[in-house]
């Protein structure tokens, strides 16, 4: 009697978990594994602005590279070139993923700020 009670029970939870997930999709207007493809506005990078110098002076017509890498291991490469001031600038940069849906994710952006000097790297 008491296995009996307990499938009857099983059998409505499950029951009200089916309806609660079909209605929630039905009432977002879309089908029910839309919410796995829906695109989320993901921030990158905020404004990046800096100067370049070299024993104090401005360093003008200096190539800056900026390099961003999300989850979907897209390199993002910008540059920028330093006016006679030393001076630049990188605005800032979203992007739409459908990654943040993922049930398990831990969002990781990387940012790189460098200069390409002959052979070296020079990181700001």
């Amino acid at each position: 009697m008491k296995k009996s009670i307990t499938n009857k029970i099983t059998q409505i939870i499950l029951a009200f978990s089916a309806c609660v997930i079909i209605f929630t999709a039905i009432g977002q207007g879309d089908d029910m594994f839309s919410w796995f493809r829906k695109k989320n506005e993901v921030f990158l990078s905020p404004e990046v602005n800096g100067i370049v110098t070299e024993d104090g002076q401005p360093i003008p017509n200096l190539e800056i590279i900026r390099s961003l890498m999300y989850l979907d291991e897209i390199n993002r490469r910008d540059t920028a070139i330093t006016d006679e001031g030393g001076r630049f600038h990188f605005p800032k940069i979203t992007i739409f993923s459908s990654i943040p849906n993922k049930l398990i994710v831990e969002n990781r952006i990387s940012q790189e700020v460098f200069i390409l000097n002959e052979e070296n790297k020079i990181e700001l």
